[in-house]
């Protein structure tokens, strides 16, 4: 990591002090009690301890709100239990539609 130095005080870059950037933010789906279809574009996760995730989807899942049969989800890697921002797709059950995660944020 190469440090910025500005008149003789050395400063080291932001990043290396951020906060988790939301696309590495993964929840584990043994901790969901059920979730929340808003629109097209937006789901709510209902954690078992009560906190909420707010997943929105890159692009519109035509369909989606209107689900008869809600949908289906792997987890991200196989033998995990995790679902981590922009790499889960969903499966509608009724329309067969694939969709994809984006970002998981609290609301």
């Amino acid at each position: 990591m190469k440090a910025l130095i500005l008149a003789g005080v050395m400063i080291w870059p932001l990043a290396a002090h951020a906060a988790p950037d939301a696309r590495d933010t993964c929840i584990n789906d043994r901790n969901i009690d059920h979730t929340e279809i808003i629109n097209d574009t937006t789901i709510l996760f209902h954690m078992r301890d009560h906190r909420i995730w707010k997943n929105t989807l890159p692009v519109r899942c035509f369909g989606l709100k209107n689900e008869p049969g809600g949908f289906t989800y792997m987890p991200t890697a196989s033998g995990t239990e995790d679902l981590c921002s922009n790499q889960v797709t969903i499966k509608l059950n009724t329309l067969q539609s694939i969709c994809q995660l984006g970002n998981f944020t609290k609301p």
